[in-house]
């Protein structure tokens, strides 16, 4: 992949997220880095689903949270990232997930899981009085409409 390809697929999408050259290292105790995630580069089509797969520890969680904006900005953190149909250098507005370890109670309804989900995310994913519209909107794009409730 060539660093302008991923620019190219966004801008010829109707909407998007790309990112290149991501990389992201942590200081350890004797004053040397280790690098958790290095030079990462990708993209993803609106409403398309992508797998990020890989062993344990090789900086998948990582990736998703430099990519959800959850990592605090540093000197250690490189790379771009890049929206359609989004004018907001805040990714965490436009891209998030559910950690695997997240702890969703198996009695709750869809709605109440978002419902929770949205509670619990960054209190700039959406105003209080957008939610319920966002949280529906949601459960209709993957086609939840039936077990809602």
């Amino acid at each position: 992949m060539t660093d302008l390809e991923p620019i190219q697929f966004v801008q010829d999408s109707k909407r998007g997220m790309g990112w290149n050259g991501i990389t992201w290292s942590v200081p350890l105790s004797d004053g040397t880095k280790k690098v958790v995630v290095n030079k990462c580069s990708g993209f993803v089509k609106g409403g398309d689903v992508l797998a990020i797969m890989g062993p344990s520890g090789c900086g998948k969680t990582s990736l998703l949270d430099i990519l959800a904006n959850r990592k605090k900005q540093s000197s250690d953190l490189s790379g771009w990232t890049c929206f359609t149909d989004a004018d907001s250098t805040d990714n965490g507005l436009f891209f998030n997930y559910v950690p695997q370890e997240d702890s969703l109670l198996g009695s709750f309804t869809v709605t109440e899981t978002l419902q929770y989900a949205f509670a619990l995310g960054p209190k700039h994913a959406a105003p209080a009085e957008g939610a319920q519209a966002e949280i529906a909107n949601v459960i209709s794009w993957l086609g939840l409409d039936v077990c809602k409730d």
